[in-house]
């Protein structure tokens, strides 16, 4: 005789069968999400570093921020007009300078203002060679400022991503298997980040942890607001059947240990140093 659990069980998975049957082509770039600001949302633009062990003065405000590589061996500066305007030509476009990024040296994007002055304590300030403000840039996410660093103070990270697919994964920090309501099942993973576009791969989100504990709980929360997914009280067994206690969410245990990730390894200049020698 079945159980009330395994009954529902199986009422659920047809459930979910005829809706699949009856709902439009689904595509997992269609689910909707809550802005975070506690991971970079989507894909970055540029690989991300940590800056540490800066003793300049101003660019030492930059010491464990994370920032974004630029990776150009030339940069563009507006030219500054002696009120702090910029400089424009005839057309009213921005005149520019040049500005080179040796080779021990890298060019980095960061959220953070140094304050960087010209006088300090009634003297002509100049930072020390390999540290440089180049400019600002508005976006979206609000002002960002570059930065040329030596290398020996940059070190790059090793960023983890929060995905989504309709596909299993073989290789994941954690993950879970949810029940939408439309009828269709996705996963929920959090993997090492390689920068690799993969076609069936929606990255939700990256920063350099394996913890996306609060981002997951974010997004499951709002989509039980949206509808998207069941309420998890709903779906919940009494007893497991199959190895499950809720069939709307199904936690999947990890193939990669936490021990295993490193938040950075060397400095930049040491990654050059290594290829060197090789």
């Amino acid at each position: 005789m079945q159980t009330n659990d395994a009954v529902f069980a199986k009422e659920f998975r047809d459930m979910m069968n005829g809706r699949r049957s009856m709902a439009h082509s689904f595509k997992i770039t269609d689910l909707p999400l809550p802005r975070l600001d506690t991971m970079i949302n989507g894909i970055p633009k540029g690989r991300m570093a940590l800056v540490k062990g800066v003793t300049e003065m101003f660019f030492d405000r930059l010491n464990e921020q994370e920032v974004q590589l630029v990776g150009r061996t030339t940069l563009k500066k507006r030219q500054v007009l002696s009120d702090g305007s910029f400089r424009r030509d005839s057309s009213g476009n921005y005149v520019y300078d040049q500005i080179p990024v040796s080779h021990d040296c890298v060019a980095v994007v960061s959220k953070i203002s140094i304050g960087l002055r010209r006088f300090v304590d009634g003297r002509e300030h100049k930072p020390s060679e390999g540290f440089k403000y180049v400019d600002y840039v508005d976006t979206s996410f609000g002002r960002k400022y570059i930065y040329i660093l030596p290398r020996k103070y940059v070190y790059r990270l090793n960023m983890c991503a929060l995905i989504l697919t309709p596909n299993k994964r073989r290789v994941y920090f954690k993950g879970c298997k949810l029940a939408l309501q439309n009828g269709n099942y996705v996963y929920l993973y959090v993997i090492p980040y390689t920068y690799r576009e993969n076609l069936d791969v929606r990255v939700l989100g990256v920063k350099s942890s394996y913890n996306f504990d609060k981002e997951v709980t974010a997004i499951l929360n709002y989509w039980v607001e949206q509808g998207v997914i069941f309420h998890p009280s709903l779906t919940a067994l009494e007893n497991q059947v199959n190895g499950q206690t809720n069939l709307g969410i199904i936690d999947l245990e990890g193939t990669v240990i936490y021990d295993e990730y490193r938040r950075y390894g060397v400095s930049m200049a040491e990654e050059r140093e290594e290829e060197f020698m090789e």
